[in-house]
């Protein structure tokens, strides 16, 4: 038993060192854009899913009750956004990119802050429940679509 014990011991630390020196191995540009796209990517995708899923309840529910509900997440959509925002805004500070690298966070960002406006409208509207603001909130919130399809080349 103790030469087993001495084994899995041999194991974990072998395990352990092999993990905590691969850490200590510098990351490339190439591997932090694809990891920041792809954090990005599904930020932006989530938001836009959850706004649009609230516009379309909202369309289809006439019950207005509803609607604080919808500001909680609408809020903490925007708290993600923000937070998204914020940490590219590090990372173009931070980095040495190249040009083009940096030209594709800042249309992430770009977008990022037209969806940021599409929750304010979408916010103002769940707190006049007016139909100006749903009509503004509704035209605005075709722009974020189209911005996002820019964004990832889908219409050009």
């Amino acid at each position: 038993m103790k030469k087993y014990s001495s084994l899995l011991f041999i194991l974990f630390y072998l395990l352990f060192n092999n993990s905590f020196s691969q850490g200590a191995n510098p990351i490339n540009d190439e591997q932090l854009l694809k990891t920041v796209a792809s954090f990005s990517s599904n930020t932006i995708y989530l938001s836009l899913t959850s706004i649009s899923l609230i516009k379309q309840n909202i369309e289809f529910d006439k019950d207005t009750t509803r609607f604080s509900n919808y500001d909680d997440v609408v809020q903490s959509i925007t708290f993600t956004i923000e937070d998204e925002i914020k940490n590219l805004g590090d990372i173009v500070k931070s980095q040495t990119l190249n040009k083009d690298d940096n030209i594709f966070i800042k249309e992430i960002i770009k977008t990022l802050f037209i969806m940021k406006e599409d929750t304010k409208l979408l916010t103002a509207f769940l707190k006049s429940k007016n139909d100006e603001d749903y009509n503004k909130f509704n035209d605005y919130h075709k722009t974020v679509i189209e911005a996002v399809e820019k964004l990832y080349s889908i219409k050009k």
